[in-house]
């Protein structure tokens, strides 16, 4: 009787060894979404111990945060285009070990712009409390050296491993903050808690680094300035990924720095929580778009490029469509269930903004595509949806609706776009 059930395990486990990009999708599908469980308790968990106030203070740093790290993940995104498609390792490392001194380059540059304005910034978004913001320069410092680590074993498509740090991430980030928080720490402390779990990744990463085989090449000092030489052919395409990595990133964040910088303090700790619930389909998906862009080869690989492409937006459709789906039929009880009834009176926005993420999901998915396959012309349909976008938001912003509104018309509005764009699929 045990060998009639081990055959068909047996069959299964033969099936996802002969077929590796769907096992990679399941590993790192498994390891996500374990990771967006501890994420996305580290809200429900601070919005019930924190006052609005200092929770909406938490949500618009963590969504700068994720606007400033777009700099260094654009550098991220070439580093693992780069692991993928150089052959020879000694070229592929050096190439990597400059990008790596370029990223800290930008980091002191960015950290020493954001210190000169803290006080501006802080007015501007309104922060109740300004020792969060200078939390949130140490841990965009510390996520250089985690982001190029993540790109480079993402390259070499070491799910397994991607998986076990980013769960060790968010895991830590949750008790940390937490523990900070209750301290007494309240904003501060929730951002602190980002920074505390990003030191104890960083080692845990290093070591990871080493053993997937990365060998920087020893080229005179550690904190020499970048060989442009080497960067030059990289650099455009860098520019390319940021361009479009800074409008997506807008496309699903843009509207918390809206709504914090226009509504009053409660109502947009209100409604970073109903975003924080919208954006879980952005997350739910957002595994297979790393997974596809490092399987998309820029030479010889047409007909297998094609089909990783569909079977990537078939996931995205099924998983974040079902998402969708529920998030519009039962809004009231899903907001209760996660952060509690004092955010159920902004239910009705959650199936409007669901909509929204759901298309920047799909549009993802085909961004990363054309990326991989540094096709430029594809600049030109985020810079447009972009720039729609903000402007909706700067013209059109008396109400939350509005707000959400806006946010969906730019979102579909890609996807449409995207849709009408040349692609050679």
């Amino acid at each position: 009787m045990t060998a009639c059930y081990n055959y068909p395990m047996r069959r299964l486990l033969d099936w996802l060894e002969a077929h590796r990009f769907v096992r990679h999708n399941l590993i790192y599908f498994v390891g996500a979404m374990t990771t967006a469980v501890l994420n996305y308790l580290y809200y429900p968990v601070l919005g019930r111990i924190l006052g609005l106030g200092a929770f909406g203070d938490v949500q618009v740093l963590v969504s700068l945060f994720a606007q400033v790290a777009i700099f260094y993940g654009a550098l991220g995104m070439v580093t693992a285009n780069v692991v993928a498609n150089v052959a020879d390792p000694e070229q592929r490392d050096r190439i990597v070990e400059e990008l790596r001194r370029l990223a800290i380059l930008i980091m002191v540059g960015v950290s020493l712009i954001a210190l000169a304005l803290a006080g501006p910034i802080a007015n501007f978004l309104r922060l109740s409390d300004g020792r969060a913001f200078f939390a949130l320069i140490v841990s965009l410092a510390l996520t250089v050296p985690l982001t190029l680590s993540f790109a480079y074993l993402q390259g070499r498509q070491r799910f397994a491993e991607l998986s076990f740090i980013s769960i060790l991430n968010s895991g830590c980030k949750l008790l940390a903050a937490a523990a900070l928080v209750l301290a007494g720490g309240a904003a501060f402390g929730a951002i602190g808690g980002i920074t505390v779990a990003q030191i104890i990744t960083l080692g845990v990463v290093t070591v990871r680094l080493r053993r997937a085989g990365y060998r920087p090449a020893a080229t005179g000092s550690r904190f020499r300035r970048p060989d442009l030489a080497v960067l030059r052919p990289e650099l455009r395409y860098a520019a390319l990924v940021l361009v479009v990595s800074l409008i997506t990133t807008l496309l699903y964040t843009g509207d918390i720095i809206v709504v914090k910088h226009y509504f009053a303090p409660e109502a947009a700790g209100a409604y970073a929580g109903i975003s924080t619930i919208a954006r879980i389909l952005f997350f739910l998906t957002s595994s297979i778009g790393a997974v596809m862009f490092p399987a998309i080869k820029l030479t010889g690989a047409a007909a297998e490029n094609r089909r990783v492409l569909r079977f990537s937006l078939g996931l995205v459709a099924l998983l974040g469509g079902g998402g969708l789906a529920l998030f519009s039929l039962a809004p009231g009880w899903i907001i209760h269930l996660m952060l509690g009834a004092r955010y159920v009176q902004l239910a009705y926005l959650l199936p409007t903004l669901s909509l929204a993420v759901f298309a920047v999901s799909l549009s993802n998915i085909l961004f990363l595509y054309n990326l991989a396959l540094r096709r430029t012309g594809v600049a030109v349909i985020a810079l447009g949806g972009g720039l729609l976008t903000a402007g909706l938001f700067i013209f059109s912003h008396a109400s939350l609706t509005n707000v959400v509104t806006d946010m969906a018309i730019g979102s579909v509005s890609t996807l449409i776009g995207l849709g009408l764009y040349k692609l050679k699929i």
